[in-house]
């Protein structure tokens, strides 16, 4: 049996909720995709996008690599049916409200962002615990004749004179790489404190009517922003914080800790606001289900069949620290 080796970080079923396909046949599926690096637009199916190949693949003895993979597909289908019952329903509650709060709180968790975010601190750690180990010529002989007596075979590194040792542990001509399960633990320790700030914030469901326009989504769905100018800093455990989620193209949450909860129909300008907000948020894909969708720059309403030229939302650089608790 093949196994699957593309692997989604945003869910094929979340992103039918985005996507044009006739009903019988869901793996039909397809998107505009209005890619911010290259300033152009296309459709493209859903099967194709924001997914990367052996993602979720683990390399564990007696344990099939894509063990991982398959419960995450499990879990997501189970996600894709509760958003289909929420947006039908207009409640955001019960079972189907913990689902889809899972759902969100593995999108912040488990994303190319956040795991190059993960790997570049690490390496960046490791580079200085390097250089403040070898400081001082003692401490480099004294790993020299520890390597001269329990490494034979690695002579040539222990004979390489200091100063040339030196120079070489702050060039830029070796990395630190972490492995990909450190990753996967990594995402899956979090997890579980994202999920219990989902739970504790108070959710609106916006609902757009046809005149409201549609919400679009992206290749990193979970925008997490500071309602605090003067203090610009996020994390999703922080008070005066907002989460916002896009679910499907006529649904978006809205999560903060000091609000009420509720069912709101939201106008046009609110959902042209959200949809600048996940579109600032992308790491490099916005997703929508046509170019007639709406969204606000300098307080002036733009049409998004203009967002694949638009030189101010053309991307960012994506190197930045994300709060994860």
């Amino acid at each position: 049996m093949s196994e699957t080796r593309n692997h989604h970080y945003v869910p094929q079923g979340y992103l039918r909720g985005f996507a044009v396909y006739p009903p019988a046949y869901p793996k039909k599926a397809k998107l505009l995709t209005i890619d911010l690096t290259q300033g152009r637009s296309f459709t493209v199916s859903v099967r194709n996008i924001a997914a990367i190949r052996d993602f979720n693949r683990i390399d564990a003895e007696g344990h099939d690599p894509n063990a991982l993979e398959n419960a995450y597909a499990g879990f997501e289908s189970m996600a894709a049916s509760a958003i289909k019952r929420v947006a039908k329903s207009g409640a955001f509650e019960g079972d189907d409200k913990i689902l889809v709060l899972n759902l969100i709180a593995l999108m912040a968790t488990r994303n190319p962002r956040l795991r190059k975010n993960w790997s570049d601190f690490t390496n960046r750690l490791y580079r200085i615990v390097l250089e403040t180990s070898f400081a001082t010529e003692d401490r480099y002989n004294k790993l020299r004749k520890r390597m001269e007596a329990e490494m034979p075979h690695a002579k040539p590194l222990a004979q390489l004179p200091y100063e040339d040792f030196r120079e070489f542990i702050k060039s830029d001509r070796y990395a630190f790489e972490t492995h990909q399960n450190t990753l996967i633990r990594l995402e899956l320790d979090v997890f579980e404190s994202v999920l219990k700030t989902l739970i504790a914030r108070k959710w609106v469901l916006q609902i757009a009517n046809d005149q409201a326009g549609d919400f679009v989504t992206s290749d990193h769905p979970v925008v997490l922003t500071s309602l605090r100018q003067s203090h610009p800093g996020v994390g999703h455990g922080l008070k005066e914080t907002m989460l916002l989620f896009p679910l499907t193209r006529k649904c978006a949450l809205m999560g903060t800790f000091e609000g009420d909860e509720g069912v709101i129909q939201a106008p046009t300008t609110l959902v042209a606001l959200a949809n600048s907000a996940v579109i600032a948020r992308a790491t490099a894909q916005v997703y929508a289900y046509n170019d007639s969708f709406r969204y606000v720059k300098r307080d002036q309403m733009c049409a998004g069949k203009d967002l694949h030229c638009d030189p101010d939302c053309r991307l960012r650089s994506i190197d930045e620290d994300e709060g994860e608790k």
